[in-house]
């Protein structure tokens, strides 16, 4: 199985993107979005709405000029004091009405934790993981992120 590794920058520093992504998904219909990719909602009986996540993995085949994704897979959400609220509730209650949606991550920008939430099923499993010496493995997408690599301009020991 081929591993990539996205490097997620939570350092909130302007100068650099939020993410860095060595990957060989060219061949796959894996895509990865950083922050100016929306991800659509559209629910039976209400107008829909948009929100830009963090970053975006989609595997529906969208092209890279896509301008929104409606069937992301995985969703990650860089959470501090003033969007905790906002991505802990109303963006996940919303991102998990997508029946694509595999994962959904909130990364803390302040302390190195990371929260998934993993569709089992018709439920959700949730797993913290608040050690560097952890890594936040993503077998739906063939990746893998050592949080020392996500917390590495941080400079948490």
């Amino acid at each position: 199985m081929l591993w990539q590794v996205l490097r997620l920058d939570v350092s909130g520093l302007p100068e650099t993107s939020f993410v860095h992504w060595e990957t060989n998904w060219q061949e796959s219909l894996v895509r990865f979005f950083s922050s100016n990719m929306r991800v659509r909602i559209r629910q039976p009986g209400e107008p829909g709405c948009y929100y830009y996540p963090d970053a975006v993995v989609d595997c529906s085949g969208l092209p890279n000029t896509a301008i929104y994704s409606e069937e992301p897979a995985v969703i990650f959400e860089v959470i501090s004091a003033e969007t905790e609220r906002i991505d802990v509730g109303e963006k996940q209650t919303h991102y998990r009405t997508l029946p694509s949606l595999r994962v959904y991550v909130l990364v803390n920008q302040f302390n190195p934790a990371v929260t998934i939430y993993q569709r089992v099923g018709a439920g959700w499993q949730i797993e913290f993981l608040g050690r560097m010496d952890l890594v936040l493995e993503l077998p739906e997408i063939e990746c893998r992120l050592p949080l020392a690599t996500m917390y590495e301009r941080m400079g948490f020991a």
